[in-house]
């Protein structure tokens, strides 16, 4: 059971960057840094929104869970 949540993990160079223009969160990696977690809302959405471990290749990595009623919409 997933509790009706959809998991979407957004990765690569401007992860970051687009995640700042859609949440009110200062995802700076000093200020939000792997392991971090936060509550917040992208696009009037109410979302959990952590950081991951970054990819091998440096990039970060951030999930989004979203109820899954949502996820369409938030895609």
């Amino acid at each position: 059971q997933s509790h009706a949540r959809a998991l979407i993990s957004v990765a690569g160079t401007k992860a970051r960057a687009m995640l700042a223009k859609l949440s009110s969160l200062d995802l700076h990696p000093a200020a939000f840094p792997i392991g971090t977690a936060a509550a917040t809302s992208i696009d009037h959405t109410s979302v959990n929104l952590w950081r991951g471990n970054d990819r091998p290749d440096g990039q970060p990595v951030f999930n989004v869970l979203v109820f899954a009623t949502f996820a369409e919409s938030l895609w």
